[in-house]
């Protein structure tokens, strides 16, 4: 992967045009590949028993999608960052820092900050483990579905620049 940027770049691709090619391949197409069979076991069930009570199935759907799609982009855009083995390492970190800690943390401080259920909530459903708790758990709400679209959004921005200014640099090898 890192020569096949190395040659775009110097066949004169436009580095943005080299990080869409890559979100779209590996990120889109893979990320829908794992969506798909991620719900083919349960796609099963429901056909077969029903849905058992499970409301709002098809913005729950949505949601799982958007998860699994996040999870594919921030691979990539962690790949096109970081050009060594460490890129593995970086995704590690940051999935144990922003994902698992929190589970942990942040109900801990809202007891001793005194903070109310509600806001500690808020606050936990930022993390991908938490938003794929509350998918097929909790109530569809419309902050729901803006906190996990968001932080798509969000994360995504944010890596497709780190990745940007690395790729400008020219930081292969």
């Amino acid at each position: 992967m890192k020569k096949t940027a190395y040659y775009e770049v110097m066949a004169g691709n436009k580095t943005g045009h080299i990080i869409g090619s890559k979100v779209l391949v590996d990120g889109v197409g893979i990320g829908v590949i794992t969506f798909v069979l991620a719900l083919v076991l349960e796609a099963v069930v429901v056909i077969k028993n029903g849905t058992g009570g499970v409301s709002e199935l098809p913005a729950r759907v949505f949601l799982f999608f958007v998860i699994c799609l996040h999870i594919m982009l921030l691979t990539v855009f962690v790949g096109l960052a970081v050009k060594h083995f460490a890129a593995a390492a970086v995704l590690f970190l940051r999935i144990q820092l922003l994902d698992m800690t929190p589970a942990f943390l942040v109900p801990m401080l809202a007891e001793k900050l005194e903070m109310s259920e509600e806001t500690a909530m808020r606050i936990l459903r930022l993390t991908l483990s938490q938003q794929i708790m509350d998918v097929f758990r909790a109530d569809i709400t419309s902050e729901l579905v803006i906190i996990t679209v968001g932080s798509l959004a969000a994360e995504a921005a944010l890596w497709y620049g780190i990745a940007y200014v690395t790729m400008k640099k020219k930081m292969y090898r």
